[in-house]
């Protein structure tokens, strides 16, 4: 597990971000992918046997799962869970606020420091 990821940190350099080319942004997807299953693996263990699930095999991976449940919002607009957790309340705000404007048709700007 170590040597993958190792191998996650060597291409996760912030060069390779380009989301105009889609293939780039394709590649970068399936890295974060990646990334969030050797953290799964990590948080789960071994599960002996290899038939249990991960909630019954381990209470906190059950309790993590249960915090990285999708934000959606009315009109279908969905935030990974994994991604919401992470966000400040100011940011969970501003994102609940453009999505509002989104749905009037309206624009809006938001600046940070």
């Amino acid at each position: 597990i170590q040597q993958q990821q190792e191998a996650a940190a060597e291409r996760d350099d912030l060069a390779d971000y380009d989301d105009v080319d889609d293939a780039v942004y394709q590649t970068r997807l399936e890295r974060h992918q990646e990334q969030l299953e050797l953290k799964r693996q990590q948080q789960q263990g071994p599960i002996e046997g290899g038939s249990q699930d991960a909630a019954a095999a381990s209470p906190a991976a059950a309790d993590a799962g249960a915090e990285s449940a999708d934000v959606v919002f009315d009109g279908g607009f969905r935030v990974p869970g994994t991604i919401w957790a992470q966000l400040f309340d100011y940011q969970r705000t501003g994102v609940k606020w453009l999505w509002e404007l989104h749905n009037q048709r309206a624009g809006g700007i938001m600046g940070d420091e």
